[in-house]
C-alpha cells in the first residue's frame, strides 16, 4: 500500500499481514505515516494497493464496523448512559452482557461506584473519566462489536505505568481470537508485541 495527501506521499510500498491471534505493531516515530495507515484501513482516505480481510477487499465490504474496531488515542465519551455508550458498539447485547464487558474491562469498582449502574450519565458535562478508564471504554465497545480485526492506535499513551501495564494486560486477554494491530511510537510497547513492522 502507498499513501499520500493532496499527492504528498506518505507512505510508500507498505506490506505487511496480520494473522488472528496475532498482535503486530506498526511502530515508528511521530509523523513517519502511521495515523495515515490507521485512515486507510479505517476507509477515511483512498489508497494505492490492495487492503483486505480475509482475502477481501475493504471496500467490498459490507457492515465494517462488525468486521473492523478501532479504539484511538481519544476515546470519545457521550454525555448519555453507560448503556448508550457502550451499545453504540452493538445495539443488541443485553444488560447482562453489558455488565460482562465492564468486568472483562476491569471497570468493575469504577461501576459499583455509579449512582445509577447502567443508567448513570456519564461524559463532558457530568461524571469525569480518568484517562485509563476512557481507554477501557473504548476497548469494552470494541469487544461488544465482535470485530474480527482490532486496530488500537496508541492505546497506552498519556498512561501512568500501572494503567496502562493493565490495559495491555487486558488487550492480550480480551482480544486472543482477533487480529490485531497497534500502532505505536512508544520503544516499551515495541518490547510487548510479537511482531513489528517499521515505518
Amino acid at each position: 500500500v502507498s499513501l499520500a495527501w493532496d499527492e504528498n506521499v506518505v507512505v510508500e510500498k507498505l506490506s505487511l499481514e496480520v494473522s488472528r491471534g496475532e498482535i503486530v505493531g506498526l511502530i515508528g516515530p511521530s509523523g513517519c505515516g502511521k495515523s495515515t495507515v490507521v485512515s486507510s484501513i479505517l476507509r477515511l482516505i483512498d489508497h494505492k494497493g490492495e487492503i483486505s480481510i480475509d482475502g477481501i477487499f475493504i471496500s467490498k465490504i459490507n457492515e465494517y464496523e462488525n468486521v473492523v474496531s478501532a479504539v484511538l488515542q481519544s476515546t470519545y465519551i457521550f454525555n448519555t448512559t453507560v448503556r448508550e455508550n457502550l451499545k453504540i458498539a452493538n445495539s443488541s447485547v443485553t444488560d447482562e452482557q453489558l455488565i460482562q464487558v465492564i468486568e472483562e474491562v476491569e471497570l468493575t469498582d469504577w461501576f459499583k461506584a455509579l449512582p445509577a449502574g447502567l443508567d448513570s450519565i456519564i461524559g463532558d458535562t457530568t461524571r469525569q473519566l480518568s484517562g485509563g478508564e476512557t481507554q477501557r471504554i473504548g476497548i469494552a465497545r470494541a469487544v461488544l462489536s465482535q470485530a474480527k480485526f482490532i486496530l488500537l492506535d496508541e492505546p497506552t499513551e498519556h498512561l501512568d505505568v500501572n494503567t496502562a501495564g493493565a490495559i495491555w494486560r487486558l488487550i492480550e486477554r480480551v482480544f486472543s481470537d482477533c487480529g490485531v494491530l497497534v500502532v505505536t511510537h512508544e520503544p516499551k510497547v515495541w518490547q510487548q508485541l510479537e511482531r513489528t513492522v517499521s515505518l
